[in-house]
């Protein structure tokens, strides 16, 4: 039977403690303590029985067998007693017999309760978006600026906290925390204003602002959190369709990229190089001329990943032959940004549109072997 017995365990603060009043029970010679229960209840546990945690001195627990029952007193003042009756008088006491399971529950609800209706919404941010500055009054605060996602673009919105609520984290290196109140002395939510400002068709900017609660606003920045750790997976780019090449292969959804390389510094024209993604590396744009190519930065090692880029080139024989360069993922984005740079450097003298940087590759899309574009050897996947 013993081994089936299930113990409860309570855990409280040390303020939901009496310590400063013992009662001493002569017939056991134990010392008890008055412990505050939810709804305003009281019930006596032996001083012995109640533990302090080792990892935090200000909590304290005890536990029972489930089934233990403890007896609850509650006392409640009744109405039109005159202050100067006898406390008997003035008081209605009564008791309740509660398991400790049950006392548990109480407790967690009581808990739950307050934690909806008190207490702080507290978040992290990358200290890095954090800027300080002092007020007029000499005060230190830090402005802390985060994207929000309006339709399909992000709008940098800021919103201020003391310097002393912005710490540095223990736990997570280059992030800081802090907390706003979940609701203000009126019981409701309490309000974050974030500024924005706007440029306006005269060149002139205008501030708008947005008054959320403390719980959207870690909405908010949860979200944008979650974005910021997406883009320092992906390095990606916007490429001439005309580039791409889909294909299937091994049962898969491949896509064959040429990437444009200026071999050196003087080099005028650029020699194409493929390397084989899957195909969901390539998203589709709002110009049908152009993609994004999205490449994951490293590997499942955490390393830089390398592509074998390709091409092919006729040797002496007549015959073609493989020329094998590596480049990680972020060379290859950087191969592409260095080819719209050559453009714009050789086409200032008018205006051009994006799609016209990309052209340039177009004109360089075909190499010589432009029937063996798709290399033969698939070992080149990007995760």
């Amino acid at each position: 039977m013993a081994e089936n017995m299930k113990f409860v365990t309570i855990e409280l603060s040390k303020k939901q403690i009496d310590t400063d009043h013992p009662k001493h029970n002569e017939v056991n010679n134990k010392d008890y303590l008055r412990v505050f229960a939810p709804g305003g209840g009281v019930f006596f546990y032996p001083a012995e029985s109640i533990k302090v945690k080792q990892d935090n001195p200000q909590r304290v627990y005890f536990s029972r067998p489930e089934g233990t029952e403890l007896q609850v007193y509650y006392s409640r003042r009744r109405e039109n007693v005159p202050d100067e009756a006898p406390n008997e008088e003035k008081y209605e006491k009564s008791t309740k017999t509660v398991k400790i399971e049950d006392l548990k529950a109480m407790y967690d609800e009581e808990r739950k309760i307050y934690a909806e209706n008190n207490g702080f919404v507290n978040m992290t941010v990358p200290t890095s978006w954090g800027r300080h500055f002092d007020s007029k009054s000499g005060d230190e605060y830090v402005s802390v600026a985060i994207p929000i996602k309006e339709g399909d673009r992000d709008t940098y919105y800021s919103f201020v906290v003391s310097a002393d609520n912005f710490k540095e984290s223990t736990k997570e290196e280059g992030m800081s925390y802090f907390g706003f109140p979940k609701k203000n002395k009126d019981n409701e939510s309490y309000v974050v204003r974030l500024k924005s400002s706007v440029k306006q068709s005269d060149g002139e900017y205008k501030d708008i602002y947005k008054d959320i609660s403390s719980a959207e606003l870690k909405e908010f920045v949860n979200a944008a959190k979650e974005r910021s750790h997406v883009k320092d997976l992906f390095v990606s780019a916007e490429i001439s369709a005309k580039l791409v090449r889909n294909f299937e292969g091994n049962g898969k959804q491949l896509a064959s990229v040429s990437v444009p390389v200026y071999e050196s510094e003087t080099a005028e024209k650029a020699l194409f190089y493929d390397i084989i993604v899957p195909a969901e590396r390539i998203r589709s744009t709002n110009n049908e001329n152009i993609v994004t190519l999205s490449l994951f930065k490293n590997g499942p090692d955490g390393t830089d990943y390398n592509f074998s880029a390709k091409r092919s080139v006729k040797n002496n024989n007549g015959d073609y032959e493989d020329v094998v360069k590596k480049m990680t993922s972020s060379e290859v984005i950087s191969h592409f940004e260095q080819s719209k740079q050559r453009f714009r450097e050789t086409h200032q003298e008018a205006a051009h549109s994006l799609a016209d940087e990309l052209s340039e590759g177009e004109a360089h899309a075909k190499p010589e072997n432009t029937e063996n574009a798709v290399p033969r050897r698939l070992n080149s996947h990007h995760r």
